[in-house]
């Protein structure tokens, strides 16, 4: 019975070691690749796998060939995922390789100047693709996914000449206003650079979900995703009479007329109703200003002004101009994958590909700082 007790204790003890050393290689990582490869001597690199620059050390570029013409070819090999222990292998292997290389051979003695064309560019012209960006923030009301959504802009415009559309899928039901004004910004870039962009909507894009698909040349939406919602809300509780009742008295100091005019404890005096009102009514001209500007003769702004929302083919029958076609994301996206590639610009990057590509590249930059090498 003890040595059963005992060597379940053993086990036990062994899993938390392991555990422990994993955390610890985990955060061996993080640090060193923070440390050397997010500085000021960061460029962008290239990635001859895919042909394309990558900018940001996150960013995974997935690329979908085009479809061939026929069906497929039932002897052709279907192919599958390595697991997640094979990849580990790999990724420690060429780790290893890695060590040696800066060890025996030395650091590299040459840096590749960013955007340079690369050989096989020079001869052939640069294949054009469809970048495909997602921005899925259905229960995001502070649009938190614009940072990354800025990461996946910048590598599209980076490789700007290796595109000829970008096609962004966009699930939200709105939120913040400088959020979601701030993925409207973003996805004006791409408008800005003369790329065709394309927003697809397959459930909700409405309120600021809407408001960042407007930089779109045309918006495509499954027929009773929701559009619209074109109007500001704005709401705080007042629980200054529950205050009062306890006999709680709210002090506020400040500096300045109008830096705290609304609070959770206010008065909620006619001055404070009207301060909020022009506030709001800013906000929704200038909603309505972007509408007018980008959508033009195609939207129907005193029909749509008032705040309501309408399924995409409800207001494809109403003429409103809020959708342009009805189709799906992946109905799309399959016609365009027979014309041209589709690019996937992703972020997820998993432990073994940090691994294999990224921790070696890391631990030989912070190998050339300690040795006091240079790099030209």
């Amino acid at each position: 019975m003890l040595s059963e007790i005992l060597g379940i204790l053993e086990s036990l003890l062994l899993i938390v070691f392991l555990g422990g050393l994993g955390i610890l290689v985990a955060m061996v990582i993080r640090v060193v690749s923070k440390t050397a490869l997010e500085g000021d001597e960061y460029r962008p690199e290239y990635d001859p796998r895919i042909g394309l620059w990558r900018y940001h050390r996150q960013t995974r570029f997935q690329e979908k060939p085009l479809l061939p013409d026929g069906p497929p070819s039932e002897a052709s090999p279907s192919g599958s995922r390595l697991g997640l222990l094979p990849r580990l292998l790999i990724g420690i292997f060429a780790l290893v390789r890695g060590l040696a290389r800066v060890v025996l051979v030395g650091p590299k003695t040459e840096k590749s100047e960013p955007l340079a064309k690369h050989d096989s560019e020079a001869e052939e012209p640069a294949p054009r693709r469809v970048a495909v960006l997602r921005f899925n923030a259905a229960k995001d009301v502070h649009a938190n996914g614009d940072l990354r959504l800025a990461e996946s802009v910048d590598e599209v415009l980076v490789n700007r000449d290796h595109f000829e559309e970008v096609v962004v899928i966009i699930d939200s039901p709105g939120g913040a206003v400088h959020g979601y004004g701030h993925a409207f910004a973003l996805l004006q870039r791409l408008r800005d650079a003369d790329l065709k962009l394309t927003a697809c909507i397959d459930r909700i894009g409405a309120s600021g979900g809407y408001l960042m698909a407007l930089p779109a040349h045309q918006i495509i939406a499954s027929p009773f995703a929701l559009v619209g919602s074109i109007g500001v809300v704005a709401g705080i509780p007042n629980i200054r009479k529950l205050l009062e009742e306890h006999g709680v008295s709210w002090r506020l100091f400040v500096a300045g007329d109008r830096k705290r005019v609304v609070h959770f404890a206010d008065e909620d005096g006619p001055d404070v109703k009207q301060y909020m009102d022009e506030k709001l009514e800013a906000i929704h001209r200038q909603f309505l200003e972007a509408i007018e500007k980008l959508r033009g003769d195609r939207v129907k702004l005193d029909e749509i002004r008032s705040g309501d929302h309408w399924t995409a083919q409800e207001s494809i029958a109403k003429n409103l101009g809020l959708v342009d076609a009805l189709q799906t994301s992946s109905e799309y996206l399959l016609e365009r994958n027979r014309e041209r590639a589709l690019v996937f610009v992703d972020q997820r990057v998993d432990l073994s590909e940090r691994l294999s590509s990224y921790f070696p590249l890391a631990l030989e930059s912070a190998l050339e700082k300690f040795l006091g090498r240079t790099t030209t």
